[in-house]
């Protein structure tokens, strides 16, 4: 596992959805799978600069790399980068594209999104990963398995479960509600709930406004 992520905590928080209330284990983890390293055991300071920059710029790259497909999550395979261009796996169409399909088509792809909802909060690496905000294009089909992906993660928040059943903050293991809030006409996100409270209602409304969309 990679190491000097200590001093990376306090600099990267709030930098972007990604790192909005980081943990070292979280950093470790990051650093970790980060494929652009020339060492497979530690970053260099250039690589750490690179890091950094990409975290603030446009975090979906890291994203795709810290949770990858062939770990079971519901990302696109990442393949390389070069600067800002970011390259992924093809083969997948717009979730959009299928409104018209056959209802019991559509119904297995609502499926699919709940269980990605679960996926992203009920896991064995002990990270919760929430939507902060959702459209059409936030997912895609794959055109031969027709499995669903997330492709959009720009908008995702990652909040280490682990940490909070160590610290056990008041009220810890109560349930955290989202808000609706009327002049902006959506839910909003409480982030300080989210890297407190172990369980939200969070996921199911954003799911319920991806399942609207077929």
């Amino acid at each position: 596992m990679a190491s000097g992520s200590q001093w990376l905590t306090s600099y990267l928080t709030g930098m972007s959805n990604l790192t909005a209330c980081p943990t070292e284990r979280l950093l470790e983890k990051i650093m970790d799978r980060y494929k652009e390293k020339l060492d497979a055991i530690s970053l260099s300071a250039r690589e750490r600069i690179q890091l950094i920059l990409t975290i603030m710029l446009n975090q979906e790259p890291i994203i795709f790399q810290t949770f990858p497909q062939s770990e079971g999550w519901p990302f696109p395979t990442y393949v390389g980068a070069c600067g800002r261009f970011v390259a992924v796996e093809s083969g997948y169409r717009p979730l959009l594209e299928y409104y018209g399909a056959a209802w019991s088509f559509r119904a297995s792809l609502a499926l699919k999104l709940l269980l990605i909802a679960k996926k992203f909060t009920d896991n064995k690496s002990q990270y919760g990963l929430y939507w902060t905000d959702i459209s059409y294009a936030t997912f895609a089909v794959n055109e031969v398995s027709s499995d669903v992906v997330v492709v959009d993660g720009r908008s995702i928040m990652v909040v280490d479960l682990y940490q909070i059943k160590e610290d056990q903050k008041r009220n810890w293991d109560h349930p955290l509600y989202s808000q609706f809030d009327n002049c902006v006409d959506k839910y909003v996100i409480n982030a300080f709930g989210l890297k407190t409270y172990l369980n939200t209602t969070y996921q199911n409304y954003f799911t319920n406004t991806a399942i609207d969309t077929i």
